[in-house]
């Protein structure tokens, strides 16, 4: 199975949610043609946001794309951890949040 890529008009999209005090993230692609539509994804747990973003960003850099949505998520009810990580601020910047 060949990698879904930007050059063939597929979508990239990345999540990052805290859990139980690590950072899972998660990135999907997918290209729909026609009625036909595939998708390739993956995940994987790091000890913080910087690490995770990092991982994603690999992800959809190996794939061409250079702009992408990025979502995170804290747990609810207000959490301590639902803090940004200070590094993680300005990421506006380079990702649609």
């Amino acid at each position: 199975m060949a990698t879904l890529v930007a050059a063939n008009g597929a979508s990239f999209s990345g999540l990052i949610e805290k859990v139980d005090g690590e950072a899972r993230a998660s990135y999907i692609v997918a290209l729909s043609t026609g009625t036909d539509c595939k998708t390739e994804n993956g995940s994987k747990a790091f000890a913080n946001e910087r690490e995770a973003t990092a991982w994603i960003e690999r992800e959809a850099m190996m794939r061409g794309f250079t702009s992408y949505s990025l979502s995170i998520k804290y747990p609810p009810n207000g959490s301590s951890a639902a803090v940004l990580d200070r590094d993680m601020a300005g990421l506006s910047h380079r990702w649609r949040l």
